[in-house]
């Protein structure tokens, strides 16, 4: 997600596999290892060096300066989490709208089961809430961020209940971990 709100995708995806397996690769063979207690060859060897420690120090607060000018001119909020809430104000603007329709169905439905489609989901659901619009432009969608498969039934309960279910129901939450999952 970094890398991706900086460049294109395909630099993106290679810095980050590139980054990934630098990180794991001195997570397993340096900073793992020192943590219980073993040292490997190449510690030993960069031990030995005379001027290690003020190199170290050195290194250390370069990264640390480094990382407060990032943190002092980095945006508050990024454009993954703008999108996210200016698709959660549109989906609220929708589903007013939607809300006085479906009373308008389910007084005229004897069973009060109106047609049309509900799609309630995730993040995932709602970062996509303009394409699914453009697809399933009559489609009542209700997506919400970290929204788990309980959740949703809750929804879909509720909206039984209310007589606002549609006669077809998509549940789109399949990224987020299950209630109570250690």
């Amino acid at each position: 997600i970094i890398f991706s709100q900086l460049m294109s995708n395909l630099p993106a995806v290679i810095l980050t596999v590139i980054f990934s397996y630098f990180f794991a690769i001195l997570s397993f063979y340096m900073i793992e290892p020192l943590i219980a207690g073993k040292t490997n060859a190449l510690v030993r060897k960069i031990t030995k060096l005379h001027h290690i420690k003020p190199i170290s120090a050195s290194v250390v607060g370069a990264l640390s300066f480094l990382t407060l000018i990032i943190i002092a001119v980095a945006p508050q909020v990024g454009a993954f989490e703008t999108d996210l809430m200016v698709n959660g104000f549109k989906q609220a603007q929708t589903n007013i709208g939607q809300t006085k329709t479906l009373a308008e169905q389910a007084e005229l439905s004897r069973l009060g089961i109106s047609e049309g489609t509900s799609l309630i989901g995730d993040s995932v659901t709602l970062r996509a809430n303009t394409a699914l619009k453009e697809a399933l432009p009559e489609a009542n969608i209700n997506a919400q961020v970290s929204r788990t498969n309980k959740q949703a039934n809750d929804i879909m309960l509720l909206n039984s209940q209310n007589k606002a279910l549609l006669k077809t129901v998509v549940i789109a939450t399949g990224v987020n971990n299950p209630e109570g999952y250690e």
